[in-house]
């Protein structure tokens, strides 16, 4: 005969159950991406490498500029990249209706910039560590 939890130990059951949801979540959106990050073309891997730098300090547009200047790219052309990262989930940043919030890579962002530095191999001289935004 099976012991069915009663109180305290199912709220504990459905606990550890919630937490293993968001671990699987968690362990599908990194396989996600270390396959985007593979994918990325060279130009959104430079772009995100400098948005690292600036990650919660500026919004959107003023990132725009910023990584076009540093990066002698178009203005448009970071955009549409940047645009394309938002959309993949690697950076967040505001929307229309919310412009004021400050761009942020996210910690899938962070772990495709990771990617990028071990296939160069600068893995030895991180620019950030892997920590949860």
């Amino acid at each position: 005969m099976v012991a069915v939890p009663t109180g305290l130990e199912a709220i504990k059951l459905l606990d550890g159950i919630d937490e293993l949801g968001m671990l699987r979540n968690r362990v599908v959106g990194l396989e996600n991406v270390v396959k985007s990050g593979l994918r990325l073309t060279q130009k959104k891997r430079m772009i995100l490498r400098e948005i690292v730098k600036i990650s919660g300090r500026t919004t959107f547009t003023s990132a725009v500029d910023r990584v076009s200047r540093e990066l002698s790219m178009p203005y448009s052309t970071v955009k549409w990249n940047m645009m394309k990262l938002r959309s993949s989930g690697l950076i967040t940043a505001g929307t229309k209706d919310r412009q004021s919030l400050p761009i942020v890579v996210t910690e899938f962002g962070r772990a495709a910039a990771d990617i990028q530095e071990l296939e160069t191999g600068s893995h030895n001289q991180r620019m950030f560590p892997l920590t949860k935004v």
